[in-house]
């Protein structure tokens, strides 16, 4: 690149939201970075930044002037710009005029065999950088994937947080975009507390060190980076072990400019109340990291990452211990409090809680959730009891005084109250477990009753709100119905459950004492099923064909065992004729009517292969319950039967009642295969 120079842009805020930095530091830098090869400022790549004041990006090397442009434009014919005389027409005048130059200028023409046309050619010199910066860069901050947008004092202006500052510069000289109110500079902020106000920056090669000396580490992987050997480190000389979280450590991360970590302690005696407790008040309140020992039990000591290098760290420390204390005196005082009343007794406050205002309370809920427990397990052979018991109470901790502080906790602190109740294993176990898989990737239900009270809770709401009609839509989804769906789809298929989903629907229609239609359900259950299995890699043709058999109850485990199947099949010899076989028997089908199908008549046959075809589809019906492997090589077996058929027997004899006879048999081998995959859907390599 000849002309090339460092580009820096920096826009300085107010915090920004530390859950959103990450994504708003690699959308700014995408960004920017498209656009301005787009507009032929090539560069070198670009660097990030972002810290909790800050998106910034640096270029060590780009085009400060972008190519000549090449215009050409080609008007009227040649026969409609001139008149006989050879003088401009009215036509060539207009066409003159929007090209920016006189009618009688020399135009050049182009010639094809359609005829010629008058043509405008010319070179239009590139812009500066400097001249095109300022809308490339408003641009892409309005593209920015921010959820709500601010204003502030009397600004038209939107951005995800008040900006406070611009810097711009292109080598050492400053390009003065104006935007948000602000006059892009060479000034920078240091540290809030511990810099020295604004100062100049040299040069953007020079942004990063420059704000290391007013103490702000701007690069938001090297903070991280430095910021978790800091707490390994810290956690080893206390004989502890910090177990990792990436989202607290993301979070942390985008708080801070100058990460110091220090280390406080809590009194032993909270250590009483369960450790999940105490490490959310630590993580969700404070942003504390907790400590671990070799067992994986609760140590009584935190981690902070403060956002300033205090010469009298203890006096932080002291802050830090003495904002703990009373949120885990509050977390004892709620369990202990909870204690004294055992989950069956909190079954008549679920009345106060709306669930959803026409599905009644969360009390109806619990009904349902015991009887549809009972229904399942009993179709799946597991205790039945348990199930409604489990059931019953899953949602009861929800009135208790713990979850009503910590709502992360729910299904947590029930199994510990239903435990110290004396409830049985099973049944408090399901009431944790039955929450799970939160969210994608998260661990399934490990005890039988745990499932069975999954899909009853998750099937009951499917069925509820699609029943008032409140089902997803593409912007809204409040009740986390998609996330629902996929939860049954993967403890059927993962948990290799023998029980179709569409059954259990079923029976969660019945639940509800309201009339509701339970095939927009199994719908959904269908879609989102499908939409999984590619997630999981499966080709979607092979999805496909195995979702199109027909079948009014089908096991998503074996479904899913079949897809991953059909699509290894078709590497094998005989997939590519078989497929095309299928495609050409249902292109055939297309153009019958009802009338020319009937009853098969094997006295009217001609060829022996239309017998050995009737014996292929009467051999693939008879073998419904054998692996689809078994039943695809069965099918590749008679390949040699159907490509004979074929090769002698003319399926649209016209002879009535023969063609009837053929047209017949041929849907009947269709429909046999269509019992193993639609063939038909599946893609071949030509």
């Amino acid at each position: 690149m000849t002309d090339a120079l460092p580009l820096l842009i920096e826009i300085g805020t107010e915090e920004l939201p530390p859950t959103s930095l990450t994504t708003l530091e690699r959308a700014f830098g995408q960004l920017i970075g498209e656009a301005l090869l787009i507009e032929g400022f090539e560069h070198d790549g670009l660097q990030t930044f972002a810290t909790p004041r800050r998106l910034a990006i640096v270029i060590n090397s780009i085009a400060t002037t972008q190519p000549d442009q090449a215009i050409e434009r080609r008007g009227p014919a040649v026969t409609a710009a001139y008149d006989q005389a050879g003088q401009a027409t009215k036509a060539l005048a207009g066409f003159a005029r929007s090209c920016g130059v006189p009618a009688d200028t020399p135009f050049e023409t182009i010639t094809s065999d359609k005829g010629a046309w008058v043509v405008y050619r010319a070179t239009t010199p590139g812009l500066t950088l400097a001249e095109r910066l300022g809308a490339i860069l408003e641009e892409a901050l309005k593209q920015l994937p921010i959820a709500r947008r601010m204003r502030w004092r009397d600004l038209s202006a939107e951005f995800v947080r008040p900006v406070r500052w611009l810097a711009v510069m292109i080598g050492a000289e400053v390009v003065p975009i104006e935007l948000f109110g602000c006059t892009a500079s060479n000034q920078s902020q240091g540290h809030r507390f511990m810099g020295r106000g604004a100062f100049e920056i040299r040069s953007p090669l020079e942004y990063a060190s420059q704000l290391s000396e007013h103490f702000v580490m701007a690069n938001r992987l090297d903070r991280q980076k430095m910021i978790w050997t800091a707490l390994m480190a810290k956690a080893e000389s206390l004989g502890g072990v910090i177990p990792e979280n990436d989202a607290l450590l993301d979070e942390v991360t985008a708080l801070v400019e100058w990460p110091t970590v220090l280390a406080g302690h809590f009194d032993e005696r909270f250590l009483r109340v369960p450790s999940e407790v105490l490490v959310s008040a630590m993580r969700e309140h404070q942003r504390y990291f907790h400590l671990v020992d070799e067992a994986g039990q609760l140590l009584p000591v935190f981690l902070t990452v403060a956002n300033v290098d205090s010469p009298k760290p203890e006096i932080v420390i002291k802050g830090n211990e003495r904002v703990i204390t009373p949120r885990l005196t509050d977390a004892e005082f709620f369990y202990d409090k909870d204690l004294k009343r055992p989950p069956a007794e909190w079954l008549e406050s679920l009345k106060q809680v709306t669930y959803q205002a026409e599905l009644g309370s969360y009390f109806e809920k619990a009904e349902r959730l015991g009887s549809l427990s009972a229904l399942i397990a009993r179709r799946m052979g597991i205790d039945e009891a348990s199930a409604q018991r489990a059931g019953q109470l899953a949602k009861t901790d929800l009135v208790s005084g713990m979850v009503g502080e910590f709502p992360d906790l729910q299904g947590v602190m029930g199994e510990y109250y239903a435990r110290a109740a004396g409830e049985a294993s099973t049944v408090s176990l399901a009431i944790r477990e039955h929450y799970q898989p939160r969210f994608a990737g998260d661990a399934l239900p490990t005890g039988e009753v745990s499932q069975v009270v999954a899909l009853a809770d998750r099937l009951d709401a499917l069925v509820g709100l699609f029943g008032i009609n409140q089902p997803p839509t593409g912007s809204k989804d409040p009740f986390a119905l998609r996330r629902q769906a996929i939860g049954v789809v993967r403890i059927c298929v993962e948990s290799q459950l023998p029980i179709s989903p569409f059954t259990l629907v079923d029976d969660a229609v019945a639940g509800f004492a309201r009339e509701f239609d339970g095939q927009p359900v199994k719908d959904y259950l269908t879609d989102r099923f499908e939409q999984w299995a590619i997630d999981e890699g499966v080709p979607y043709d092979a999805v496909r064909a195995i979702l199109a058999r027909t079948d009014d109850a089908p096991l998503f485990a074996s479904a899913y065992a079949d897809m991953k199947t059909l699509a290894d099949f078709k590497a094998e010899p005989t997939a590519e004729a078989l497929i095309s076989v299928q495609k050409r028997i249902n292109n055939l089908l297309t153009k019958v009517t009802e009338d020319e199908v009937g009853h098969i008549e094997p006295a009217l046959f001609e060829h022996p292969s239309e017998q050995a075809v009737i014996g292929l589809a009467t051999t693939l019906n008879e073998t419904k319950g054998l692996p689809l492997s078994n039943r695809l090589a069965e099918l590749g077996q008679g390949l040699s039967a159907i490509e004979d058929y074929f090769d002698n027997v003319l399926v649209m004899s016209e002879d009535a009642a023969l063609r009837i006879n053929r047209v017949s048999t041929l849907k009947m081998l269709r429909d046999a295969v269509n019992q193993i995959a639609d063939l038909s859907l599946l893609e071949t390599a030509a």
